[in-house]
């Protein structure tokens, strides 16, 4: 038996790898040895020949396929984590906050799953980590990477491609990915960016302010009165609700507190109620109770606000974010006086109180009447309407209806150009004719008595 023990301890001390002993190997034909040692001291052998290189191939075998040839826990890692995420996120550059829903979050692997990288693509850039680490923790998936982004950093003022490095953390069932990117700017500095599944929260996503124009309707008028460059802001309490106020040229303020905030496939819904404080008429404000319902889209494009009160048979006063609608906006009766200048003669034939309509059309365009007591009617239909640094201009072509010398009316071809103030107070159109060797009747808006003097 003595040889077989020999052959035994030769196989226990061998390498069983190139680089490294293994100790399993060792300890379990150390213990066989001993065993068979001991037994033959004993002269009552248990295990003959057979039996223990039968045992020895068999541990040999659970140590070699424990190495290499089971699925290791990075690649199960791996594939759970696979999949595209849609978060928001959240940064602060030079102290303005910058919040962006449906940012895109991929993790994919190879067919095998023995490696992954995250990539990322959103307001901040595209950008790709190389292999990406993930471990398991509390019950999610901890990841972590480094790689390199082409950087727009939100505002295109430091584009360029960059280092960045992401850590963060993802549940089992993929419902919630959070991830903190770091994009480092070399002298810049580091732009850290927060990310988390799903729509940000209301006190972190709405607070700001935005430019729009009203539109007020009551029982007293069927037309919409639109009213330009008027904002409203919105603050966030640390409750989880927000305030929203209303300033308003036309309309003074309105400010409803404490507003809570529904998220819903992608809309910010706010309902509340507040009051609102305006004069009648250029008088002393008051206060008025006033309702507030509105919507703003998860990408910020789509803002409406809806103030309601209890003043002129019911008003409504909507807020929308954008520049008004020409047609909307222009839409209205104007007062002023023409001035008329012709070949004939050097000296302008100025009238008081005219008047001149404009209304608006469903394609966006608009009709232009002049009503004048001088000049008889001029129509200029379906007129053009283009604003340019907060002026509308105005061209369109038609007819006007006038009479020679008191004898019977008749139409003469008729073209319009003219501008239009973003608040309406300065108005000036030019009706121009192919009479009396060329006539050009100016309306403008206002008194004409310093013109007359």
């Amino acid at each position: 038996m003595q040889p077989i023990l020999e052959i035994v301890y030769a196989v226990q001390c061998k390498r069983v790898n190139a680089d490294t002993d293994n100790p399993v190997v060792c300890v379990v034909l150390s213990g066989l040895c001993t065993g068979i040692i001991i037994n033959n001291k004993n002269k009552s052998i248990k295990m003959n020949l057979k039996n223990f290189l039968a045992v020895a191939t068999t541990a040999l075998c659970v140590v070699a396929c424990s190495s290499d040839d089971e699925p290791s826990q990075s690649s199960e890692f791996y594939k759970a984590v696979t999949g595209s995420y849609t978060v928001y996120t959240s940064a602060s550059v030079m102290g303005t906050a910058v919040v962006t829903n449906e940012e895109k979050v991929e993790i994919v692997s190879d067919a095998s799953n023995s490696f992954a990288t995250l990539r990322y693509s959103g307001v901040w850039g595209e950008g790709q980590t190389s292999k990406l680490d993930v471990t398991r923790e509390n019950g999610r998936y901890v990841v972590n990477g480094a790689g390199k982004i082409a950087a727009s950093m939100g505002d295109n003022t430091h584009a360029g491609t960059y280092d960045f490095t992401v850590e963060g953390t993802v549940s089992e069932d993929k419902s919630d990915a959070s991830l903190t990117f770091s994009i480092v700017l070399g002298g810049m500095g580091t732009v850290t960016v927060t990310s988390a599944s799903g729509y940000a929260p209301a006190t972190l996503f709405l607070p700001d302010t935005y430019a729009g124009y009203t539109s007020a309707v009551f029982a007293y008028s069927s037309t919409p009165m639109v009213t330009a460059d008027e904002t409203v802001s919105v603050t966030a309490n640390e409750n989880g609700t927000v305030n929203v106020v209303l300033a308003s040229s036309t309309w003074g303020e309105s400010t409803i507190s404490n507003i809570a905030v529904e998220v819903k496939d992608g809309v910010y819904t706010l309902k509340g109620e507040g009051t609102a404080a305006m004069s009648m008429g250029g008088g002393t404000p008051k206060e008025y109770p006033c309702t507030l319902e509105g919507t703003v889209s998860g990408d910020k494009e789509d803002v409406e606000m809806a103030f309601t009160l209890s003043i002129m048979g019911g008003t409504t006063i909507t807020f929308h974010q954008g520049d008004a609608p020409a047609a909307a906006l222009l839409a209205g009766s104007y007062k002023g006086y023409t001035s008329a200048v012709f070949a004939y003669s050097p000296t302008p034939m100025v009238t008081a109180d005219e008047t001149m309509s404009v209304t608006a059309n469903e394609d966006g365009t608009l009709n232009v009447i002049l009503d004048s007591s001088a000049w008889g009617k001029s129509t200029i239909s379906n007129v053009s309407a283009v604003k340019e640094n907060g002026v509308y201009t105005l061209k369109g072509e038609g007819v006007s209806v006038m009479s020679m010398g008191g004898g019977t009316p008749k139409e003469y071809p008729c073209t319009l150009e003219g501008t239009v103030s973003g608040d309406k107070e300065d108005v000036e159109m030019a009706f121009t004719l192919s009479i009396m060797g060329g006539t050009t009747i100016t309306f403008r808006q206002g008194d004409a008595l310093e013109v007359l003097e």
